[in-house]
């Protein structure tokens, strides 16, 4: 088979470019050899390997194999499909008149475009410092006014714990006076 399609590949190969496959019959033949080599080394190697081991590498070889001729084969057609062949020829002739202009007018092309690709770049720089500038100082701000909040707030909060203190000693001492009047009429009631 493989003999087969090297001689198919062979003949076909001064067809018109529209229909020429010969490059793709091609690669195919070469990857389905190097499978066969690969399978053969496996089949040599039979004796020292479990069996399993035998089954689960040719199972990937071959699905390897069946991926790749379906890519080397098709992928070339699915492109033509989706991209169309006006395009192509577009991108050809943009190609070919690229290579018509002198050597002088493609490197002043090239400076050209390195010139506005520099000044580009150098306006980019400019606003990523900018940006990072502000971000700096919306972050100082930020840090600023928490720091603020907090001092107040750890002031607030003392202010709060002196109050609850001097109001704690009110309520002992109006304790203690309670408890002293009640021991001076409860001694006077005894007398009594």
């Amino acid at each position: 088979l493989l003999t087969t399609a090297t001689v198919l590949a062979f003949q076909s190969r001064n067809v018109q470019q529209d229909f020429n496959e010969s490059t793709q019959l091609a690669t195919v033949l070469y990857a389905h050899f190097l499978v066969l080599l690969f399978r053969i080394a496996l089949w040599r190697l039979q004796p020292v390997i479990k069996a399993t081991y035998v089954t689960a590498i040719t199972t990937f070889i071959l699905s390897g194999d069946v991926w790749q001729t379906l890519t080397i084969y098709f992928e070339p057609k699915l492109l033509d499909a989706i991209i169309p062949q006006s395009e192509q020829r577009n991108q050809h002739n943009s190609a070919e008149q690229s290579s018509r202009t002198s050597f002088p007018e493609q490197i002043r092309h090239a400076e050209h475009n390195s010139r506005i690709s520099s000044e580009t770049d150098q306006r980019n720089q400019r606003n990523s410092a900018e940006t990072i500038t502000s971000s700096v100082q919306q972050i100082r701000l930020n840090v600023k006014q928490k720091s603020k909040n907090s001092f107040e707030t750890e002031q607030r909060n003392q202010r709060n714990f002196a109050e609850n203190i001097s109001r704690i000693s009110s309520v002992e001492q109006i304790r203690l006076n309670v408890k002293q009047k009640s021991k001076n009429s409860f001694e006077t009631e005894q007398r009594n």
